[in-house]
């Protein structure tokens, strides 16, 4: 027995099997999510958003003093890559902001500018340069090269 989600949303393709471990529960989730965000949508509802488009030099100018970088990454909730990204920032003591598009469709097109076209998640950027995603800041690590970006580099 199989139960596809042909499309959630715009953009947005499920294809789940419900004989996969979990995968009914997702989509069930991901479903109930999309409902209650057209809902909101229909009501005239605004979607949460921290600003919208790309950051300014003198933001980013601010954002760096004490020698903090400007960390963006781009996510959804069921991204295995996005939670090792996440998971490594975190090992490094770093902080940043996440930008959750199933939360905040609206901004995919904001990640789609800055990311020059890469359509998958995560995307993450250090200081409003583009790192691509999990496998790019891993060779990054294992090269030793993320701890100087980071600014925790000796």
């Amino acid at each position: 027995m199989t139960a596809i989600a042909e499309t959630a949303g715009p953009g947005l393709p499920l294809r789940c099997a419900a004989a996969w471990p979990g995968g009914k529960q997702m989509i069930e989730l991901i479903m109930e999510w999309l409902f209650k965000n057209r809902r909101r949508r229909r009501n005239g509802e605004q979607e949460s958003s921290a600003g919208g488009g790309r950051p300014t030099a003198e933001a980013r100018q601010m954002k760096m003093q004490g020698g903090k970088p400007e960390i963006v990454m781009y996510t959804t909730p069921f991204c295995p890559y996005c939670h090792r990204a996440k998971s490594l920032l975190s090992s490094k003591g770093v902080q940043w902001e996440e930008i959750d598009l199933m939360e905040q469709p609206g901004r995919h097109g904001e990640m789609l500018e800055r990311a020059q076209g890469r359509h998958t998640v995560p995307q993450i950027f250090i200081n409003g340069t583009g790192l691509g995603g999990y496998d790019e800041i891993a060779a990054l690590d294992r090269a030793g090269e993320l701890d100087n970006l980071l600014g925790i580099g000796a």
